[in-house]
């Protein structure tokens, strides 16, 4: 158990390590300066709560070490965690709140499978990254993570942040 807390908490600032340097613009458009939010899902409620807060927490942390440069620039990084209680639907319904904020970069979670399926369906909509550390997933000959249910294009990451990019901060 302590060597899966572990990993995940690598894979997590591994993950955020190469995410953050991505979120931060151009000099020519640090004019505008705002909020850089990285959501959770996990359940943080019932019996799964432990391993739930586990991400969470680790995504915290990360946050706390990587965040200076991008607050350096004059953004503030926020971690938005949600309870996806270890339900699909509930997990759906968490994604579409997190695709209504443009603000949101990037979901760490889920825990299940059986949850982050069926949001990353969601995430693929706007291309928002998902890392989802528990979940079962293999690298494609593209470079792109699929979940074993090959959901390739939910994994794709935001990269892009010119002047027509959807969530260009």
């Amino acid at each position: 158990m302590r060597t899966f807390r572990i990993r995940t908490a690598l894979v997590i600032l591994a993950a955020l390590a190469l995410a953050l340097p991505l979120a931060v613009p151009s000099e020519a458009q640090t004019q505008t300066k705002g909020t850089i939010k990285i959501a959770t899902q996990s359940p943080l409620s019932g019996g799964q709560a432990a391993l739930g807060e586990g991400i969470k927490l680790g995504t915290q942390l990360a946050i706390e070490q990587k965040k200076g440069p991008v607050e350096k620039l004059g953004f503030k990084v926020e971690l938005v965690p949600y309870d996806d209680q270890a339900k699909p639907d509930v997990g759906v319904a968490n994604a579409a709140n997190i695709i209504a904020d443009k603000d949101i970069l990037l979901v760490v979670g889920h825990l299940n499978s059986g949850v982050a399926i069926p949001s990353s369906e969601k995430y693929k909509e706007v291309q928002l990254a998902m890392i989802s550390p528990p979940t079962p997933t293999r690298w494609s000959q593209t470079g792109t993570i699929s979940t074993s249910a090959g959901c390739a294009a939910a994994m794709t990451s935001r990269a892009s942040w010119g002047p027509n990019s959807p969530r260009t901060p």
